[in-house]
C-alpha cells in the first residue's frame, strides 16, 4: 500500500474511519442476529484500526452471529462481506492474521460452510 498515491490512501483512511464510526450504533448487549451484517461491514474497518477488538470478537463468537442467506437463492447479496472479512482475517491464510479470535473464526466457518 505504501506505493499507492497519497490522495487514494487518504480516501481509504476516510472510508475506514467512517465505517468504524458506524459501529458505534451496535452494542453486544442489545444486538440481534439480523444485525450481523452491520457487525461485519463496520467491524472490519474497526479491526483494521484495532478498535473494539474484544467486543467485535465477542459478537462473532456468540450465537447472535448468523451468516445470513436468502432461502430462495441459497446466498445473500451481502455474502461477499462475510467472505471478505473471513478471507482477510483468518489465522491460516489471511493477510491480516490476528484480529479475529480462533472462536470467532470457527463460527464464521460454521456459518459459511
Amino acid at each position: 500500500m505504501k506505493d499507492l498515491p497519497a490522495d487514494y490512501l487518504e480516501r481509504v483512511h476516510a472510508s475506514l474511519t467512517a465505517g468504524t464510526a458506524r459501529l458505534s450504533k451496535l452494542n453486544f448487549n442489545n444486538t440481534k442476529d439480523t444485525e450481523s451484517i452491520g457487525w461485519v461491514r463496520y467491524g472490519m474497518p474497526a479491526l483494521i484500526f484495532g478498535k473494539r477488538v474484544e467486543d467485535i470478537n465477542k459478537f462473532f463468537e456468540s450465537d447472535k452471529f448468523v451468516v445470513s442467506s436468502n432461502p430462495k437463492f441459497g446466498f445473500s447479496l451481502f455474502g461477499v462481506s462475510y467472505f471478505r472479512m473471513y478471507g482477510h482475517m483468518n489465522q491460516r491464510t489471511g493477510p491480516m492474521k490476528g484480529p479475529l479470535s480462533q472462536n470467532a473464526q470457527e463460527n464464521f466457518e460454521k456459518g459459511i460452510w
